[in-house]
């Protein structure tokens, strides 16, 4: 590494004289790291047969700094069918197998994970199996938990979450004073379902505030409807725009995004998008 950057040459010589090549200049690449932990592992779908899934490879990193290159395969496959750090794909029910490949025009990384989409009525089931794994008198919750999900089957979305509320709140009375933190997990876990079932979720943020640190580093904050995965996508001239990042949900509606390459250019814009 110590000697990146620096000049060579070669001598040639013979009976009738020397003769010294062009400069080279000798660079030592580090790979980059590809890493694909910041999608959903699981996802629910909102019809029961595919779900809008937001890949996100932003905390892909490469040690020298370089620029990167983002392409999304299924695994085995050897064609791309996405492109960029962040990639809105619909992806069908069950356990999709995907990578993420990481290019510095040099070297490559490759990041295998796996995405399961499931229905509202396997999110319901899986909850109540965790219910049933990790509270004491769970039958209540349990029966209020069925309910949501036979209202499910009959196709009444409204009727589910109003059973979804219910068990939310059982677990407020009859867990968080024993384990709030387990009930908050069981809680989000609802809440999730609820999103899914409610079409009210659709909703736009709003970015209230924009902070620029003195690294570069450009803070965003927005209030919104909590449940979709919000986008954020960056411009420097409002005409052509490009997926950076998704925005980190802080609860009770309240969302953050950090764009930690701000500082490489001298305007940037911001706008909100869902998947």
């Amino acid at each position: 590494m110590a000697d990146s950057g620096s000049r060579f040459s070669c001598l040639v010589s013979n009976a009738y004289g020397i003769v010294a090549s062009s400069d080279a200049f000798l660079r030592v690449d580090r790979p980059p790291i590809a890493d694909a932990s910041a999608t959903p592992p699981v996802v629910i779908s909102p019809n029961g047969t595919n779900s809008t899934v937001v890949l996100d490879g932003s905390r892909s990193s490469d040690p020298d700094g370089d620029p990167l290159q983002f392409l999304w395969f299924e695994t085995g496959a050897t064609n791309a069918f996405a492109t960029g750090v962040v990639a809105v794909v619909t992806l069908p029910l069950g356990t999709n197998s995907l990578e993420l490949v990481v290019s510095d025009g040099w070297a490559v990384s490759v990041d295998q994970f796996y995405v399961e989409v499931i229905t509202t009525a396997q999110a319901t089931e899986r909850l109540a199996g965790a219910v049933a794994g990790g509270v004491s008198r769970d039958q209540p919750l349990i029966a209020t938990l069925y309910a949501a999900l036979a209202a499910i089957d009959r196709s009444n979305p409204t009727a589910a979450m109003n059973q979804l509320l219910a068990f939310q709140n059982q677990i407020r009375a009859q867990v968080a004073p024993i384990d709030p933190v387990l009930a908050e997990q069981f809680i989000q876990l609802a809440q999730e379902i609820i999103d899914i079932l409610s079409t009210a979720s659709k909703a736009h943020g709003r970015i209230a505030a924009v902070a620029r640190e003195a690294n570069g580093t450009v803070e965003l904050q927005f209030s919104a409807t909590p449940g979709p995965a919000y986008i954020i996508e960056a411009s420097t001239n409002l005409v052509n725009w490009e997926k950076i990042g998704v925005a980190a949900d802080r609860g009770n509606g309240a969302f953050e995004f950090e764009d930690a390459h701000a500082g490489r250019m001298s305007t940037r814009f911001y706008r909100i998008v869902l998947p």
